[in-house]
Formats: C-alpha cells, structure tokens, sequence
C-alpha cells in the first residue's frame, strides 16, 4: 500500500502514513479546515464581506411644480399648494412658485435651484412653516432608478417677515438601494380623494418610509424684512446640488469579486495555523508516521 505524504520539515524530511492510519486522517482533516473554515469565518465578520458599496454621484434633480407648504398658526392650519385635491377645501391659500436652474459644468445636471413661492399675506400670522417640494430625482451611475423625492422642512418663525434659504441639498437613505427595489415615478397621487382624505398625515408617513428622500446639508434660514411685491409673503430657497454618497447593496457577480480576494487572505491565515498544528503533532511523535530523508 503507498504511503501519503502528512507533513515536511524544512524540506529534507518527509512525515508518511499510510491510507487508513491515524496520521492520514489528521492531515485530511487538517486540509479540510484548511478548505472550509475560511467561509464561516467570512460570513461571521461583518467587516470582511463586502456587502455595500458607496459611490459619489450628483443626482439629477428636476423640480416638478408640486409642493405644499403648511401655515400653522393659533386659528389652525391652511395650504398653498399645487395639489389638485387641495385646492377645493375652505383651508386652501392661492400662491404662485417660479424655478430657475443653473447647470455650471454643462453636464446636464443643475448644480443650483433657486425656488421662490409667493402666497398673499391677508392671513392669520403663522407660528409655523411645513415646507414640501417634489422632485424628480435620476440617479445612472450604479443602477438606473427614477422616481419622486421630496424636501422637507419645518421652520419656526420669530417674525412675520419672508424668509431666504439656502443650503447644498443632498439625498439621504434609510436602507442601501437594491436593484429589485421598486420606486414609484409619483410618490403620492393627489388626485385619489381616497388617499388625501388622511392627508398630510399620509403624505408625512409615506415621506418617512421612502428608502430614498432629499434634505439640506447646512440650513441658513435668513428673514427678509423687505419684500419685493407688497402684502405678500415669499419664500426663496436657493439650492446647489453637489455630489452625494449613495449606498447601493453589491451586486452577486461584484460579491464574487471580492469574495476570492477575502477567502485567499483568510485560507493563507488558516494554512499557516494547521501547519503550525501538524508540525507539532508529527515532530513531536505524537502522531506516529514514518520519517524519510530527502538527499
């Protein structure tokens, strides 16, 4: 019967076993942990999987002429909106909106979006400003996903003055995207009187679940103690869009790329310790075999 090889010490001496014996089945077992320990261990460690990817992509951001602003004041709540659902309830303010986009590096994407909404000011004053702008939001760089986000923010007010504000406005995740995420290209559809029975409640929900939404970096919020067109009050948001870091779930055949790199660091580890493990079992006649000298 042949003798195996178990185990070599400084290349001029050879351990052999036969099939069947004690040290043959230690060295399989030492090449089996060899093999197979390397995967649990990369599953285990959440820092060794690469399981997300980020990648800086400026969106394409496109105001789409819906927004909603929510005046809250003592007397309750009224709304200039472009809705449609909206516009037919008593608590409905008329108002006016104009947008202007700079595109700098003439890439196609608008690297600033000045928006300013006008709304008369023969109402109560409000205490409170619910500010809602939808966008349509593209992003191509890793997966092509299309669909409407929306700003929100909620401002306090001290005076009854207009207000300027400014800051980068950037898009912020609650999850990594995925492929086989579904976004829809309308958030919410204004024109089911289903759904805007319960709203802004719902709208609010919906905004807060969304795996992907719009928010401002830095806020500088600036009262206006002038304002261009009298008794009205206005509301100017001047917006430059840069790059954002956008997560993206890694993809199978890019979890393979890294999977290889990250079984071979973690194999050669394993190698090194059941070496170490067999040459303390067959040097130290432990586990017997039969010692050859190579010349």
């Amino acid at each position: 019967m042949d003798s195996h090889v178990v185990h070599r010490q400084n290349r001029q001496i050879e351990y052999r076993s036969r099939s069947c014996t004690c040290g043959y089945f230690t060295r399989c077992l030492l090449t089996i942990i060899t093999v197979l320990l390397p995967i649990p261990i990369i599953f285990a460690s959440q820092g060794l999987w690469k399981k997300f990817g980020d990648y800086m992509e400026q969106p394409l951001l496109q105001f789409n002429y819906r927004y909603l602003i929510l005046f809250e004041s003592e007397r309750g709540v009224r709304y200039a909106t472009t809705l449609h659902s909206l516009e037919s309830i008593p608590a409905f303010l008329p108002s006016s909106v104009s947008s202007q986009n700079l595109d700098h590096n003439g890439d196609g994407r608008p690297d600033e979006i000045t928006l300013t909404v006008a709304v008369p000011t023969n109402v109560s004053y409000p205490s409170t400003l619910s500010l809602l702008f939808f966008f349509d939001t593209q992003l191509d760089y890793h997966d092509i996903i299309e669909t409407e986000t929306v700003l929100h923010l909620r401002v306090p007010l001290s005076s009854p003055h207009s207000l300027l504000i400014t800051s980068p406005l950037t898009l912020h995740q609650l999850t990594p995207l995925t492929s086989s995420m579904q976004f829809p290209r309308v958030l919410i559809s204004d024109t089911d009187p289903t759904r805007m029975r319960a709203f802004p409640r719902d709208l609010m929900q919906t905004i807060a679940n969304r795996p992907i939404g719009l928010q401002l970096a830095r806020p500088m919020i600036t009262p206006l103690t002038t304002t261009v067109v009298p008794n009205q009050f206005s509301i100017k948001l001047s917006l430059t869009v840069p790059a954002s870091r956008i997560a993206y779930q890694t993809r199978f055949f890019e979890l393979i790329k890294w999977a290889w790199i990250q079984y071979l660091a973690i194999a050669i580890i394993v190698y090194w310790v059941c070496e170490g493990i067999a040459a303390y079992l067959f040097e130290n006649r432990i586990i017997n075999a039969v010692i050859y000298r190579i010349d």
